[in-house]
């Protein structure tokens, strides 16, 4: 049984690698982590030589190939102009895939080639980064943003970028910012004198789903609360975020799992929890202590504790569904 699963997960991490446009580095990154898998697996299961001689030998092409230099940026093509010259074509498809708010800089970053190149291949297929971007009015942002900041207060100009994003709307920093001067002036000078500086570890990650960093939140363990979260450590994805009312290993190992099903097998995730407390933790922080001060909380009665998980946790799950949307479509 798990003989199979295993040449199952080769062959879907094989296919998934050769993918078009085929990224011979990733191809080569896989090649080496199942041989490495598998390997570790020798004395529980039984691979075919051939397999693994075939997966080495696959590896080593592509480290050769990789070697000599000859790679062409992902989804260019050269071809010979008309004065005889090579000229570097950018695949259409590839361009309009990238829709994630790139400056034509980060495109020519993304895909190796020069800023004149994509310049020129932008206008000859006729996209504009300029149209992608929303055009609803001030005062129509003014209304989303001013939504946005009574669910979370504390929200940042790249948390609430990610979160306009999530809603499909496309801005530029400049009307961020002149939004946020708008509709709260007040936090904007506030949250600029306190915010700190969370330092992230440094991670050499080759790959998504390479290394997935997994931790919980006890910001709110005094009444019971506590937020499980994994984030992908290559492309800072938030990979789940879920509240629960207990603590215990078989909860995170099924959120876990959970996760795998969803987006595979495997940051900072101090930072991620730095970015959740502005933006969701400390309101429920603040309240529950508020709410304890006056009196009507008592954390040491089940009683209370149940009344407060039953009217909070449902409205804390949907905070934190919202802002994984707004993570992930944040800038980094």
């Amino acid at each position: 049984m798990l003989e199979k699963q295993v040449m199952a997960r080769l062959l879907l991490r094989v296919e998934e690698a050769s993918r078009h446009p085929l990224d011979l580095h990733f191809l080569h990154f896989v090649c080496n982590h199942e041989l490495t898998f598998i390997q570790s697996l020798t004395n529980q299961i039984s691979i075919p030589r051939d397999v693994i001689m075939a997966l080495s030998n696959l590896s080593e092409l592509v480290a050769a190939i990789l070697e000599e230099g000859t790679v062409r940026p992902i989804g260019t093509e050269v071809v010979e102009g008309i004065t005889g010259q090579q000229k570097c074509m950018v695949n259409k498809e590839c361009l309009q895939n990238l829709d994630l708010d790139l400056s034509i800089p980060s495109i020519s970053a993304v895909m190796d080639i020069l800023k004149s190149t994509v310049k020129r291949a932008l206008r000859e297929n006729d996209i504009s980064i300029k149209r992608s971007y929303s055009s609803i009015s001030d005062d129509q942002l003014d209304d989303i943003v001013g939504s946005i900041k009574i669910t979370a207060p504390n929200i940042g100009s790249r948390m609430l970028k990610g979160r306009l994003r999530a809603l499909g709307h496309c801005i530029t920093w400049t009307r961020i910012w002149a939004s946020l001067k708008r509709v709260d002036a007040f936090s904007v000078v506030t949250r600029a004198t306190r915010v700190g500086c969370v330092v992230r570890r440094s991670y050499s990650v080759q790959a998504p789903l390479s290394l997935v960093h997994v931790d919980t939140n006890h910001k709110l363990m005094r009444y019971g609360f506590v937020i499980f979260g994994g984030i992908d450590g290559f492309s800072r994805k938030t990979m789940y975020l879920d509240a629960s009312t207990d603590n215990k290993a078989s909860t995170a190992h099924g959120l876990f799992l959970g996760s795998v099903e969803k987006n595979g097998l495997p940051l900072c995730i101090e930072r991620l929890w730095r970015d959740l407390w502005m933006a969701v933790t400390s309101t429920y922080y603040h309240m529950l202590h508020s709410l304890e001060g006056e009196g009507s909380l008592d954390p040491t009665s089940y009683l209370h504790l149940f009344a407060v998980h039953y009217v909070f946790l449902p409205r804390l799950q949907l905070e934190l569904c919202s802002f994984i949307h707004g993570w992930n479509n944040h800038p980094l």
